[in-house]
């Protein structure tokens, strides 16, 4: 069955665990000991452009995963692990990872993005009844520019995306498959000021997994959440620079991250998110970088998926030890062969 088929049927049918809701948080019936559940939201806020304005992003999605345990004493442990992601050309898409406070009715723990895998701190404090709001203000460099950006994140755990038990419902599963591509990666390179101007003919390796579910809301309806992630490498890229008359070797290659959440748009769907990766190279050489990731779902006429167009673009700022920097423009553009697990 095919991704489109698979939605169309969760869509039909839905089914969710019994269990009760406080004021704070979660409160478990009696019969309950494990549940799994889905979460929706939304992100709000400014993140700095490419010319220093503050702008409010177009699109904006959330995802999250939930998963509630309770002992035999009655004792509540709740985790959620999501994203949270903003498009436009606005590169900001964070993931974050926060455990249930019983006192407090507050989620509490870190998160991280695709160019930065430091834990930094992150609580969602409780709004009433399942839903919960952080703030998160920080910078994410892109193409050599850091873009500072202050935004909201707005989670939501509707009542009817709650289910008893460790696992979704198989009427209702949760939907993963994998991210596999070798690609060609031409890197067109011209430095007048530092004697360079070749074209590097490549390869980059691209490898990760996606997730998707249909989260059916109190209204009657449903939305699909979901995320992509996964790590992308290239061998070593190596050049010869004449930097005031000196030779200067530089030796870097492209290794990171990217991570993405799942849009919907007039129909359609795609991951869209971030890649990107501070690092050392050889010869005295630092890479910065983030960029663009966008991963299409088109979905055929028979409501099934066969591939997933996907593209990374961007330009990576290169710094010489104390001769200056540059950029490289980088654009990488591959299909991912569509399966599920």
């Amino acid at each position: 069955m095919g991704f489109g088929s698979t939605c169309n049927l969760l869509l039909r049918s839905f089914c969710w665990g019994t269990v009760f809701l406080t004021g704070i948080g979660f409160a478990p019936s009696a019969a309950a000991d494990t549940m799994v559940g889905s979460m929706v939201g939304s992100v709000g806020g400014w993140v700095t452009d490419a010319d220093g304005h503050q702008q409010v992003s177009p699109q904006t999605t959330v995802s999250g995963d939930v998963a509630v345990s309770i002992d035999a004493q009655g004792a509540i442990t709740a985790t959620v692990t999501g994203t949270a992601s903003c498009t436009g050309a606005l590169n900001v898409h964070v993931n974050y990872s926060a455990s249930y406070n019983t006192s407090t009715g507050a989620l509490s723990g870190y998160y991280t993005d695709p160019a930065n895998a430091t834990h930094r701190s992150i609580e969602f404090t409780n709004q009433g009844g399942l839903r919960w709001q952080s703030s998160i203000v920080d910078s994410v460099v892109v193409n050599g520019q850091t873009r500072p950006y202050n935004i909201t994140i707005n989670l939501e755990l509707p009542e009817t995306a709650l289910y008893g038990g460790s696992q979704f419902p198989a009427d209702h599963p949760k939907l993963s498959g994998p991210l596999s591509s070798n690609l060609p990666l031409s890197v067109l390179v011209s430095l007048p000021d530092f004697g360079i101007s070749q074209t590097i003919s490549t390869t980059i390796a691209v490898a990760g997994q996606w997730a998707a579910n249909v989260v059916p809301l109190a209204n009657g309806g449903a939305t699909i959440t979901g995320r992509a992630s996964g790590t992308y490498s290239s061998p070593t890229i190596s050049l010869m620079a004449s930097v005031m008359g000196i030779p200067v070797p530089i030796s870097f290659s492209l290794n990171g991250n990217f991570g993405g959440s799942l849009f919907q748009d007039n129909g359609g769907m795609f991951f869209a998110g971030t890649y990107g990766e501070s690092m050392q190279g050889v010869g005295g050489v630092t890479v910065v970088y983030s960029g663009d990731l966008l991963i299409e779902v088109p979905v055929n006429s028979a409501g099934s998926i066969s591939q997933l167009p996907f593209s990374f673009n961007g330009s990576p700022q290169v710094s010489v030890s104390n001769f200056g920097s540059f950029t490289v423009p980088i654009a990488v553009s591959g299909i991912f062969p569509f399966s599920m697990n």
